[in-house]
């Protein structure tokens, strides 16, 4: 299969240095949001806004060293066609040098910069195809007898001279009955290339990493994480490489960056009980850690929490000088209304679904009739209903537990930091108890609520919170457990969320 690809705005992603160059120049304000052809509307509209333009676009196709990056799962998609035995072409519109500026080499930085990501090795040099003008871009896409192309210009997309035998994606995120139309390189893999299996991870890994010298690769079963984790075996020893799902986002972090943040902020104040971070892979979207020898934690005791803690105990001691609000945790908690609009997403999406059996509906109604009593019971308790303080915030693991932890030396090593950052103390207390990968006895759950109130004594309104949240998060893990069901185990799933909404009533 033969299959062609835009390279401008398509395979890289200038969002961000357009919008550093025209704020710049003042063409925008420092705070405007959006993406490259809503900028380019936007300039247009302004005073000479044509010669504005194409000002910018000299500024960040000449100059490929800042802010410029592959957009996300294009060199997965890569890969995958290359292991598929595929030839890629990428063709681009773009001349030798801006039409007012013989200074700058256009087609040079464009090469540097795929050639410093591995591209060119990939595709080959003789497969990457420059032209002057768009008839000439279109000859070159008809010549290499493509099977599909790839471009986010509408005006390419449905030229009229393209070959009606090649299938088309325009990479766009809107809606579109004449063809494909989709900004998600994930998405355009599965629909050209099949969804990836784990051969295919093991193929990634083993050429990512030839240094490591890899001798053997076996998948982990984590049961709780959402991500593919792999063992690596080598000559030196032995890794766990650590892929992230594509389309989680969490404010606006994917859940690599919020991971990769919060173990260099964990590491740079002096906590160690944690894996050793040693590689980043954001092409990958994957991370490499060195292997711990540490075991499951089992059967719990008072040690245990006593660990747990102290390791809240140091977070909370961590000195965090940038705006608390712009590095929130995962479904963090500020006020109240966070936990309703939370709940009332899961019910929504769990509205949705068809196939729940008699059973899972009647338990599905309950629940319901649980949240809009109790909300309507406290929606007027304004006192606790305003926002948090930010002083009052700390840092969480978020998905924080013994599930997600190995006994090792004598100690506890805490894992997984996808959701990390910021959080109301009272649902990071709760989370602990009600989290049902935890099943925690009522004696080390009072353990747990007596010794972390002791740390955040300072916050008068924390116990109040406790009881206030305590149903609602509850309900919350009602509704997470039964979106967790397939076809095979809708039951087990819906036994486990009637349990967990035995717990409503808080016991504090």
């Amino acid at each position: 299969m033969n299959i062609g690809i835009d390279l401008d705005n398509t395979i890289i992603n200038y969002d961000k240095r357009f919008v550093d160059v025209a704020t710049k120049y003042k063409y925008i304000n420092k705070n405007w949001k959006g993406v490259k052809h809503e900028l380019k509307e936007q300039i247009i509209k302004l005073k000479n806004g044509n010669t504005k333009w194409n000002k910018v676009q000299s500024i960040v196709y000449g100059d490929l060293k800042n802010k410029v990056f592959l957009n996300k799962g294009f060199y997965e998609f890569l890969w995958r066609a290359k292991l598929k035995k595929h030839d890629i072409y990428i063709i681009s519109h773009k001349t030798i040098h801006p039409h007012h500026n013989k200074n700058i080499f256009l087609r040079e930085e464009a090469n540097n910069f795929l050639n410093k990501n591995n591209i060119i090795n990939l595709v080959g040099a003789s497969n990457i195809c420059y032209a002057n003008s768009l008839k000439e871009k279109i000859c070159l896409i008809n010549s290499k007898k493509l099977d599909w192309f790839i471009d986010d210009l509408y005006e390419v997309i449905n030229n009229n001279h393209i070959s009606i035998k090649i299938k088309k994606i325009q990479y766009r995120n809107y809606k579109c009955n004449k063809f494909i139309a989709t900004d998600n390189w994930y998405k355009i893999s599965e629909i050209i290339l099949g969804k990836v299996k784990n051969y295919e991870y093991n193929n990634f890994i083993k050429n990512e990493y030839k240094n490591y010298n890899i001798t053997s690769i076996k998948k982990i079963n984590t049961k709780i994480s959402n991500s593919n984790t792999y063992q690596l075996y080598t000559k030196k020893g032995k890794y766990v490489c650590k892929y992230y799902p594509t389309n989680d986002i969490n404010c606006d972090r994917s859940r690599l960056e919020t991971e990769m943040l919060a173990y260099t902020l964990l590491e740079n104040n002096k906590i160690s009980n944690i894996p050793k971070l040693k590689s980043v892979n954001r092409n990958l979207n994957c991370i490499l850690f060195d292997y711990v020898n540490g075991e499951k934690i089992k059967n719990y005791n008072e040690i245990h929490i006593k660990h747990a803690v102290r390791f809240i105990e140091r977070l909370q001691k961590i000195n965090f000088s940038k705006n608390r609000l712009k590095f929130l945790a995962k479904e963090a908690i500020t006020s109240i209304n966070d936990l309703f609009s939370q709940i009332t997403k899961r019910v929504v999406k769990l509205d949705r679904i068809k196939i729940l059996d008699n059973s899972t509906t009647k338990h599905f109604e309950n629940i319901k009739d649980y949240f809009n009593e109790i909300r309507d019971k406290y929606h007027h308790k304004v006192k606790y209903n305003k926002i948090i303080p930010k002083c009052k915030l700390v840092l969480s693991p978020s998905d924080f537990g013994f599930h997600n932890a190995l006994s090792y030396n004598d100690d506890i090593l805490w894992l997984d930091f996808e959701y990390f950052g910021f959080d109301d103390p009272a649902k990071l207390i709760i989370d602990f108890i009600l989290h049902p990968g935890m099943n925690l006895n009522d004696k080390l759950a009072l353990d747990w609520y007596n010794k972390t109130s002791e740390i955040f004594k300072d916050d008068k309104y924390l116990n109040k919170r406790i009881k206030l949240y305590w149903p609602f998060i509850c309900i919350r893990w009602c509704l997470i457990i039964l979106l967790r069901y397939d076809n095979t185990d809708l039951e087990y799933q819906r036994a486990k969320s009637e349990k967990m909404l035995n717990r409503i009533i808080c016991p504090f």
